[in-house]
């Protein structure tokens, strides 16, 4: 339970982390797509797994602050997951 707080401050820090969490962990499971040598994947995919997981940790600690807070968690936009895909295909 979250105590002495400024509700709207936290509301939208807490709104903030999560959707960056939710969108690093998205870039990191479409980084691990677009890796096609099987040598390169097996190097680079534990390190990258452990990312994914700490951002979907922070994520979720995130959304139980803003459930709590009666506040439904809101992910990025379209635009701007299409545009996190585009220049993860364009640097790979």
């Amino acid at each position: 339970m979250i105590k002495n707080y400024d509700k709207p401050a936290t509301a939208h820090l807490a709104d903030h982390i999560y959707k960056n969490a939710k969108m690093g962990a998205d870039s990191i499971a479409d980084a691990l797509k677009g890796i096609k040598d099987p040598m390169e994947k097996e190097k680079i995919k534990s390190e990258l797994t452990r990312q994914y997981d700490e951002y979907e940790n922070i994520a979720s600690k995130a959304e139980k602050m803003l459930v709590e807070m009666n506040i439904k968690p809101k992910e990025e936009n379209m635009m701007a997951k299409m545009g996190a895909k585009a220049g993860i295909k364009m640097n790979m």
